[in-house]
């Protein structure tokens, strides 16, 4: 798709939050619709999901939103306490239970549900608390297919927890955990090395049984498997930090690798053995010093093009390609510097990456702009970036205007810019028009298909594009059909 600036149409902006929005995720919810495709592997019958939304911003308050209708279907204090003077704010928000596959097809993604963890969505803060949520059951519908139960509608009470553990925050670093319940957190005492948690699948919604948590890896120090050179190390007479810094990010590259962002610009990937239940080992096996000596500010896994992203202080984007088997053959630490591809924005300072799953790729600079690109190449190895357009949002300005001889509050003509804080883009499914075309559609119950109604049909091929500002507002953008 050329995305050009008129392929966007603003929806709706989702006004909820008073503070810096600080995370968004889309949570897909299971339809009445699911559909047979041959061009996949997944042999069983593939759910239709629709997206909703979650928003968290810096007083940890997150509000779940009905897209269609662009309205709260609960808001609740996530992390921290109502009211409380310590940083509180939300920096993870992730849907679990769900992994989406491209099977070489870039032009859409199939979602696979795992119905241990599917309902829940898991959130992390500046409080220094990873909780775990469930906010629907997903239930059998008819001979195909699930139905969902909010938790919170069918009980009249807000969401609690079902699983709480403590994080080290002294870095404010993300926590990540992917489909097998594992998951990275920061240090618990070292700031500068990471721990690799498994948590058991939550029981049954009307069980009370916590999940258990098992530390498989702790306290992983890049340092303890490579040498740091002198020229890799700040001045420590100054009062910087020497080696690779503290952790800024962590991502999974599918089950077995895990990227890490380090504070000295370092880009590093693991990868995790699991010889036994018990014994697990750790291999760095990629090194990146591409945005050395700035630190990592943004870290993305794109699974359909299998590219590591990353962001910085400086104004470069950064793309390792083959993210899932690069080094494989090879014994030692590969340096990939040399290979990295870079584009340079001119703009200092990446706050959040986001891309589509046609290869759009969305950034938050610091200056508050969100800026959008394409790569110039279907094949990414060999392509580079290039611009496309810039979102400004603007709103009036309200100030008061002593120049006159009254003391009334006058809105004055310029227009005050907002700051973007996120991006995030939705996930591409199989178009729902050519299934219904080819007779390849299945409805969970005799009455559902009558239930379909021309807006839902028209959801269900749209394609998001989501902005989070820092004066507490969502825009939300409706792309248009690739």
């Amino acid at each position: 798709m050329q995305i050009k600036d008129k392929s966007r149409r603003i929806q709706g902006t989702l006004r909820g939050h008073k503070a810096v929005i600080t995370a968004i995720e889309l949570v897909y919810l299971p339809t009445s619709i699911t559909f047979t495709d041959q061009s996949t592997n997944i042999t069983q019958d593939t759910q239709f999901l629709r997206p909703s939304l979650l928003t968290g911003d810096e007083t940890g308050l997150v509000i779940w939103w009905d897209l269609a209708t662009r309205r709260p279907i609960s808001k609740w204090q996530a992390q921290g306490h109502k009211g409380s003077k310590l940083p509180c704010g939300v920096t993870t928000l992730q849907q679990l239970g769900l992994t989406w596959h491209n099977f070489e097809n870039r032009s859409f993604e199939v979602p696979e549900i795992d119905l241990q963890w599917y309902g829940c969505v898991l959130s992390h803060g500046k409080d220094g608390e990873v909780k775990i949520w469930r906010l629907f059951e997903a239930v059998s519908c008819g001979d195909h297919g699930l139905a969902f139960k909010p938790m919170m509608l069918a009980k009249q009470k807000l969401p609690t927890p079902i699983f709480t553990m403590p994080v080290n925050m002294l870095n404010f670093s993300n926590v990540e955990m992917h489909s097998g319940g594992v998951i990275a957190t920061p240090g618990t005492q070292d700031t500068g090395a990471f721990d690799v948690y498994e948590i058991s699948a939550p029981s049954a919604v009307t069980d009370k049984r916590t999940p258990a948590l098992s530390r498989k890896l702790k306290a992983v120090d890049i340092s303890k498997f490579i040498e740091i050179q002198h020229d890799q190390a700040t001045d420590t007479v100054s009062g910087q930090r020497a080696g690779f810094g503290i952790v800024m990010k962590v991502r999974w590259i599918g089950t077995e690798r895990l990227a890490v962002g380090y504070e000295s610009g370092a880009v590093v990937i693991y990868r995790i053995d699991r010889q036994d239940e018990k014994n697990w080992k750790i291999q760095p096996v990629v090194v990146d010093y591409t945005h050395k000596p700035e630190p990592i500010t943004a870290l993305l896994y794109d699974n359909v093009r299998d590219i590591v992203l990353t962001g910085s202080s400086t104004d470069k984007i950064a793309w390792l390609c083959n993210a899932k088997h690069l080094n494989d053959t090879n014994n030692g630490i590969f340096d990939s510097t040399e290979c990295t591809k870079v584009y340079h924005m001119e703009h200092n300072g990446i706050s959040d990456i986001s891309i589509s799953t046609s290869g759009h790729v969305g950034v938050v600079t610091w200056d508050g702009y969100s800026r959008f690109y394409e790569y110039t190449d279907g094949e990414v190895e060999n392509s580079s970036l290039k611009f496309v357009f810039k979102v400004k949002r603007q709103m009036p300005s309200i100030a008061d205007n002593r120049l006159y001889a009254t003391d009334d509050i006058k809105q004055q003509d310029m227009l005050h810019p907002q700051k973007a804080s996120v991006v995030l883009y939705s996930k591409r499914q199989v178009e729902y028009y050519a299934l219904k075309e080819k007779r390849e559609i299945l409805y969970n119950n005799g009455m559902s298909k009558n239930l379909v109604r021309r807006r839902l049909e028209r959801d269900l091929d749209s394609r998001w594009m989501l902005i989070g500002y820092k004066d507490g507002r969502v825009a939300v953008y409706k792309l248009e059909a690739e």
